[in-house]
């Protein structure tokens, strides 16, 4: 603790200097000393892995044809842990950092940045006090009076804001995301604190563009769909690319002409068709034999006069080249 407590502090605020003062724990960046403290605490933690690997409570993963385990590493602040996926592997690790936490003092935090560490089945209870969070937000403005502008202004700009980080990391249930819904909905007709006024319209219609009679709120289950379109939760919001996906035309032998997206317009890129001629299957069938150009002819033959305009306005990849989804 001399290590710790042999440096004072002084801090400043707006221009000036405070007094100095010691520090009681915790290390110091830039201090060359510090890592070596902080190693001291974590080769505790390397102690205790070792020794659960003698008494053979934590097998570890086999490296190489000599069968060398390793049971952790550590990087930096990071520890990897390896053990076989058992209830007596679990237990074992669980009182191997049982322990660590008695002797350093520190604790399982058990969330991260407001979030939970670990969310199970039960997510709707794991996410629950965020629910309550939002609802202390909301009361301490319901106090005030705020014309429907101001309430517009104060969802978009700060109700809805409060969920992003979440939403980026979870795939939240949809009973979740219509309970914070219901919370904006009941805020957005209350007339006072004591009045929950008249409900004029469920959310399905506030969140709806200005344009179409609603009010251009969120729809917290599809904005979470959309910030889950990304590396691995990408096939939560997988409905959502479908969607909007369409094929770039190269020899065009990968694209169906009836089923595939592959003109832009209406009806997501699908052609809109009361009748289909089998005879002719795949848009290879509309090109000519160099791929550069459309067959004019067979086009306004086949399909209406708009339709046919949309197609002959795709422009070509040529020499053979693939059919692509973008």
């Amino acid at each position: 603790m001399r290590c710790v407590c042999s440096v004072t502090y002084t801090v400043g605020i707006n221009g000036d200097v405070s007094e100095s003062f010691t520090p009681s724990r915790s290390l110091r960046q830039g201090d060359s000393l510090s890592p070596y403290l902080f190693l001291l605490c974590a080769e505790e933690l390397s102690c205790l892995f070792r020794e659960a690997k003698i008494k053979n409570e934590l097998k570890g993963a086999p490296i190489g044809r000599r069968k060398f385990t390793i049971t952790h590493l550590l990087f930096a602040d990071d520890c990897i842990i390896f053990g076989d996926a058992s209830v007596e592997g679990a237990c074992s690790v669980r009182n191997i950092l049982k322990e660590y936490e008695l002797v350093s003092g520190a604790t399982n935090p058990k969330k991260y940045l407001g979030l939970p560490m670990m969310v199970g089945r039960k997510k709707r209870w794991a996410f629950s006090k965020f629910a309550d969070r939002f609802r202390k937000c909301i009361a301490g403005w319901s106090f005030r009076y705020l014309s429907m502008g101001g309430k517009e202004v104060f969802i978009k700009a700060v109700l809805q804001s409060l969920p992003v980080y979440i939403m980026q990391c979870f795939a939240l249930p949809k009973t979740f995301c219509h309970q914070l819904e219901g919370i904006l909905n009941k805020f957005w007709w209350a007339n006072n604190k004591t009045s929950k006024g008249i409900h004029w319209s469920t959310w399905s219609v506030l969140y709806l563009p200005k344009a179409y009679g609603g009010m251009g709120f969120r729809d917290l289950c599809l904005f979470n769909k959309a910030l889950l379109a990304k590396q691995r939760s990408i096939c939560s919001a997988k409905d959502v690319f479908d969607n909007g996906l369409l094929w770039r035309i190269g020899n065009g032998a990968k694209v169906n002409i009836w089923n595939e997206p592959w003109v832009p317009g209406p009806g997501n890129g699908r052609l809109l068709v009361h009748s289909m001629d089998i005879n002719w299957t795949t848009v290879d069938q509309l090109l000519n034999e160099e791929f550069d150009t459309w067959k004019k002819e067979v086009i306004y033959r086949l399909f209406d006069d708009e339709q046919a305009r949309c197609i002959l306005n795709i422009p070509l990849a040529g020499c053979g080249s693939s059919d692509m989804l973008v």
